[in-house]
């Protein structure tokens, strides 16, 4: 797993996933300790930039109200059969409210959320991939420098 949240209130902005082997950005709010939760209470997933060999690029479940907005999600590999989606899931049914946006990535799925607020979700591309990563390795290093100990 890339990045998993498991607190009401997150921020999840800026980050780059690059060529790892496991899930990327995975906002279940079904971690170790505390298990079968809702997201709620503006939950924010952002303006992250992923390249991975699996289907969970950018996933929420059961969340309710969130928001998921100007995110990137590419294959690392272009022949995998695995490509990272943007997708609105559920274990509970609880899924309601929520507003993706702005986002790209090989497919979309927000069947979960019948209330979804969806705009301007389209196919990733590789030109478009590589100008927002750039764009975000930028900023982390110009805030970080290009070693820091945050990552």
């Amino acid at each position: 797993m890339g990045i998993d949240t498991c607190a009401p209130d997150c921020l999840v902005e800026g980050n780059v996933v690059d060529r790892f082997s496991g899930d990327a950005i995975r906002a279940t709010r079904d971690g170790i300790v505390v298990r079968h939760n809702v997201l709620t209470n503006n939950f924010v997933v952002k303006d992250n930039v992923v390249r991975v060999n699996a289907y969970h690029g950018v996933a929420v479940y059961d969340g309710q109200g969130c928001s998921v907005t100007g995110n990137v999600c590419l294959a690392q590999d272009a022949a995998s059969k695995s490509k990272p989606w943007v997708m609105l899931g559920q274990k509970r049914n609880l899924a309601k409210g929520n507003t993706v946006r702005d986002n790209r990535a090989h497919s979309f799925n927000f069947k979960a959320d019948a209330a979804v607020t969806a705009s301007n979700n389209t196919k990733i591309d590789p030109d478009t991939f590589r100008k927002r990563q750039t764009a975000a390795l930028t900023l982390i290093n110009q805030q970080f420098g290009k070693l820091h100990p945050v990552a």
